[in-house]
């Protein structure tokens, strides 16, 4: 009986001080050691994920600017100097989306253009001008003298702005009307109020000198114009640092931005120009030491990408970066990663 209670008594007996402060501190050590484990899982995850998106943007990115190069420049028929057969505009019309003597353009930001909304200085722009061949119609007939075309089937908004060319001239004009329709034919009206008011097409003095009355050949092919301008400005969310944005023609006439494409904190354009006339690229410039843009063969872009200020993936180390060929050191507190991606994309039409 004594026995068994000295027995009960052992079995009962708890852990001593000693010992609950070793278990406790063996404990915290694995606890430690498991949240080191997971906070350096997550970080490698934070920068991976990050650094993958940043390598998605850059290819969202090229793939907008890529396909405006691709399908930049087409102006109607040139003669063999190389000028604009016919242009009838008559004035200096040098707003970057009606240009079309200068289809593929560049621009060094020495500081906030006005022309691209809210870019920012020591990035570059780019503008290019082309058609949308999948639209196109033809001339059936013309009558100058109420401003209206006889057409092909069209599909062709009012307040477009159309490039008309038949070899003999090119002109730009915006349809203000005209007939829609099942029928083989239809009818584009280009009001001169709406011309006039934006400097384009052959029905009123534009630039002050005049325009010459012209009846379009049968056949003439009509195209609407696409303007496009690529150029850094901050992002729309202010915890996003800078984006790639896009300012565009709209079918119903003005222009319109849009934020293409985040953590895109600058621009740089090079263009490969053939400047002796044989057909071979004579080398790479800056857009500030060309004079010549319809030498413009191919054009170099540069992209810098950053993780976004959000994101939470840091260097630890040096995060200095090398972007357009001169190294980089972000300003103190900036630990976000930088990395710099380079593609070139051909002129088709040229």
């Amino acid at each position: 009986m004594k026995a068994s209670r000295l027995l009960r008594a052992r079995g009962q007996t708890g852990l001593t001080l000693v010992e609950l402060m070793i278990s406790l501190a063996i404990g915290l050590f694995l606890v430690a050691a498991v949240a080191g484990v997971y906070i350096a899982a997550r970080n490698v995850f934070v920068v991976t994920h990050s650094a993958t998106i940043m390598d998605e943007n850059a290819r969202t990115a090229f793939a907008w600017i890529g396909n405006g190069i691709r399908q930049a420049r087409f102006d109607g028929c040139r003669g063999s100097d190389g000028a604009i057969v016919g242009d009838t505009r008559r004035g200096a019309f040098t707003d970057w989306w009606n240009d079309i003597g200068n289809p593929v353009r560049g621009y060094s930001l020495s500081a906030t253009d006005s022309r691209f909304a809210n870019s920012v200085a020591n990035s570059d722009a780019l503008t290019l001008i082309g058609i949308d061949s999948s639209r196109e119609t033809t001339v059936v007939s013309d009558d100058p003298a109420s401003a209206t075309i006889t057409t092909g089937r069209h599909a062709f908004a009012n307040g477009e702005t159309l490039l008309v060319t038949d070899c003999q001239l090119n002109s730009l004009f915006i349809k203000t009307g005209g007939s829609a329709g099942g029928g083989s034919t239809q009818t584009i009206v280009h009001g001169a109020t709406l011309n006039c008011s934006a400097a384009l097409g052959d029905a009123c003095a534009n630039g002050g000198s005049g325009s010459a009355s012209y009846t379009l050949n049968p056949g003439a092919l009509i195209v609407p114009l696409v303007a496009n301008a690529y150029y850094v400005a901050p992002a729309s969310n202010a915890d996003k640092g800078r984006s790639l944005w896009n300012t565009t023609t709209e079918v119903g006439g003005g222009l319109s931005a849009r934020e293409l494409v985040g953590g895109v904190e600058r621009l740089a354009f090079r263009f490969a120009v053939d400047t002796d006339g044989d057909g071979s690229i004579n080398g790479y410039l800056a857009p500030t030491a060309i004079t010549d843009w319809t030498q413009v063969k191919a054009v170099q872009v540069r992209l810098l990408l950053a993780t976004l200020p959000d994101s939470g993936a840091k260097s630890t180390g040096s995060n200095a970066y090398t972007f357009n060929g001169a190294t980089i050191t972000p300003a103190a507190g900036d630990r976000r990663i930088y990395r710099e991606y380079t593609a070139i994309f051909s002129l088709r039409n040229q």
